[in-house]
């Protein structure tokens, strides 16, 4: 179940960017600071991840009398995190951070 919520993640992710081109800066010091902006992202959505595996949990638990074999407890919380917009975040501020290191979004 991990894995499919992890592939949920990454399909959203990547279906933002798909029909945009990201061009790099050139100068060295923006190149550090566009894989800055990367592993701030990672973090992001690593917080992400972690914020749903503990929501999954937490419901699993909760509804652990129930057995009902319907019950996605992880897709739910992927689906409650994605309706605040958490992800969109992350990949709001990799869009900032990048631009502002001199990169350029078409």
């Amino acid at each position: 179940m991990r894995l499919r919520c992890l592939a949920l993640l990454l399909s959203v992710a990547l279906a933002g960017c798909a029909s945009q081109q990201w061009i790099p800066p050139t100068t060295p010091h923006g190149r550090l600071c566009v894989e800055e902006c990367q592993l701030a992202e990672n973090r992001c959505t690593g917080r992400l991840q972690m914020t749903i595996a503990n929501c999954a949990n937490n419901v699993e638990t909760e509804l652990h009398a129930y057995n009902d074999p319907n019950i996605d407890s992880e897709m739910a919380c992927a689906d409650s995190a994605y309706d605040g917009q958490a992800g969109t975040g992350c990949q709001q501020q990799h869009r900032q951070c990048f631009v502002g290191c001199g990169g350029v979004i078409q």
